[in-house]
This record gives C-alpha cells, structure tokens and sequence, in this order.
C-alpha cells in the first residue's frame, strides 16, 4: 500500500493499515520526510491509543512500483502533482481511494488511471502533524464510507472496508458513494 501525502489524514490511516500488519510505504516531504526515516512515525490517537511505526518512506514515489492500495491523502491544491507523479504506483490490480474533501478528486484520479481503479471515499477524521513525525488524531471516529462510484456492493470494496475494520476504523461500505461524498461536500460548506 502507498500513502500518497503522509501528512495528519494520510498518516493516520496509513499508520493504523501498518499497525495492523500491512505494508505499507508513506510518501512524505521536508522535515516530517526525515523524522519519519530517522526515528519512524509517531501517531498519538484517542481513538486507537499511542504507537510508533517503521514503515517505508520516501518522496519519491517512482521507487516504490505497483501497490494494491494508493490512498491519495494530499491537499487539494496538490492533487494534480499528486496525480502526475503516481502512474508507477497503479498496475493492473491496483486500488486508489481519496480521504481528500470535496468531489472532484474521485473524477480527476479516474481521467488519470481509469475509472475502474477509484472507489468512492469520504473520511471522517481530526489528524494533524503535531512536529515533524508525529500526528496526533484527537478527533472524529477516524471513519471511511467506501464505495463503488457508480454504486452497488462488490467484493473489492468489501475486502477493503474489512481491512480498515481489521486495523481498528470505523469503515463501512456504501451503496450510493456520490450521495455520501456529496453529503460531507455540504456539511463541510455550512
């Protein structure tokens, strides 16, 4: 797996996937980029209490290959660098979902590798970068509704929700993934 912006939202979730046994490679910059490496990442959570992770990090994204799941965690602003440095990250199999707010990262992500790679995802979490390699998550349920864009159950977003459930998130499937992405698009607006 890749997380694509391990800042507070990526690192998180990409923290709590490692914690549960996954591999999982962080893309990071600057001096949280160099915590990471030096002394691995510090997540502090009320929802899944205090622990340190060693899992790879870079910020070059070329040097990592094709992964199962890119979780694209970037700010908006950096979407679409995001998105023009991650081809070798997206093989045939892999899976991309967004914790971005907002409702345009799911299409732009599906222009870029195809819409058979995105799922649908809104998260639900208060994580920030406190120091550089350390995230506290002091808020929100740290939960995923996961979905297929054009709707329905299937296995993939199944096993999916199954891992993050696995890891400890509040995850769960949905049937109607623009209604809940367009759903949080105006909660956030209010």
């Amino acid at each position: 797996m890749a997380v694509v912006g391990a800042g507070g939202t990526g690192a998180f979730y990409g923290g709590a996937l490692a914690r549960a046994g996954a591999e999982v490679t962080m893309i990071a910059r600057g001096p949280h980029l160099e915590a990471i490496k030096s002394n691995g990442l510090q997540l502090k959570s009320v929802l899944l209490g205090d622990f340190l992770i060693n899992s790879a990090v870079t910020d070059d994204m070329s040097s990592i290959g094709a992964v199962d799941l890119v979780i694209l965690a970037v700010k908006s602003w950096g979407t679409d660098a995001a998105i023009d440095s991650m081809s070798g990250l997206v093989g045939d199999d892999t899976v991309i979902i967004s914790t971005q707010n907002g409702v345009d990262s799911e299409r732009l992500l599906a222009d870029a590798f195809g819409a058979e790679h995105v799922l649908g995802c809104t998260a639900v979490v208060s994580a920030m970068i406190t120091e550089p390699g350390v995230v506290n998550q002091a808020g929100g349920p740290g939960s995923l509704e996961i979905g297929e864009l054009f709707g329905g159950p299937s296995d993939r977003v199944a096993d999916l929700v199954g891992r993050f459930v696995e890891a400890g998130l509040a995850a769960q499937a949905h049937n109607n993934i623009q209604l809940a992405l367009w759903q949080k698009f105006i909660f956030i607006c209010l």
